[in-house]
C-alpha cells in the first residue's frame, strides 16, 4: 500500500470536485476534531503526500431528520485507494440469530411466568468511538474540496467506509455483550 501511495494521492487530489454538501463536510470535520476523532483539517498542500494514503471524503444523503432537515452522512472511500483490500480480517464477525432471541424469551417466560420485556441499545457513532493504532495513522487520511481548496484530515478513530471499522467494532461489541451476559448476568444478544 506504500509503493506509489504519491502518484495515488496526487490522482486522488486531481480528480476532487467539490461535494454539494462540502460545507457540511468542513464542519462535520471539524466537530470529530475537536471530539478527538480526526485531526483539525488543513490545506492538503502543507502535508506529505508521497508518505500517506488519501481516500476520497464525500457526502450521503440519508433521508430526513424528526426536524425537517437532510440527514448526511460524512463517508471516507477507503476502497478506492486500496485501503480497504489491505485490511485483513482475524475472524468471522458473528451476530446473533432470530432463534436464540425466542428461545431465550421463551425460557424466560417460564421462567418468570410472565411474558419477558425487550429493550434495544444503539451507540451512537460506535466505530468513531474505538482508535486507530499508531502504525496504522499514516492510511487514515481523508481529503475533499471546499470552495476550490483541497483539505485533508487524519482519522484518530475508525470511520464510515473502512472493512477495518466493520471488524473492529465486532470485537468490542463481542466484547461488551460477553462481560453483560457474565457479569451482570443480562440476556443480551446481538444483531
Amino acid at each position: 500500500l506504500r509503493k506509489g501511495c504519491g502518484a495515488m494521492n496526487r490522482e486522488l487530489l486531481h480528480s476532487l470536485k467539490e461535494d454539494k454538501h462540502s460545507e457540511y463536510l468542513l464542519e462535520q470535520t471539524i466537530k470529530d476534531a475537536q471530539q478527538g476523532r480526526m485531526s483539525m483539517p488543513e490545506q492538503v498542500g502543507s502535508l506529505d503526500i508521497d508518505n500517506i494514503v488519501l481516500a476520497r471524503r464525500f457526502s450521503r444523503e440519508q433521508g430526513v431528520k424528526s426536524n425537517g432537515e437532510k440527514k448526511i452522512r460524512a463517508v471516507d472511500d477507503m476502497s478506492a485507494n486500496h485501503v480497504n483490500a489491505s485490511a485483513q480480517a482475524t475472524g468471522k464477525n458473528k451476530n446473533d440469530g432470530i432463534d436464540a432471541l425466542v428461545r431465550a424469551a421463551v425460557l424466560m417466560g417460564v421462567a418468570m411466568k410472565r411474558a419477558p420485556a425487550f429493550w434495544k441499545a444503539d451507540i451512537d457513532s460506535a466505530f468513531r468511538r474505538i482508535p486507530i493504532r499508531t502504525r496504522d495513522k499514516w492510511a487514515s487520511w481523508v481529503a475533499f474540496l471546499h470552495k476550490g481548496t483541497a483539505y485533508a484530515a487524519q482519522h484518530q478513530a475508525l470511520m464510515f467506509g473502512s472493512l477495518g471499522s466493520v471488524h473492529g467494532w465486532d470485537s468490542v461489541g463481542a466484547l461488551l455483550c460477553h462481560l453483560g451476559q457474565r457479569l451482570l448476568h443480562l440476556g443480551l444478544f446481538r444483531y
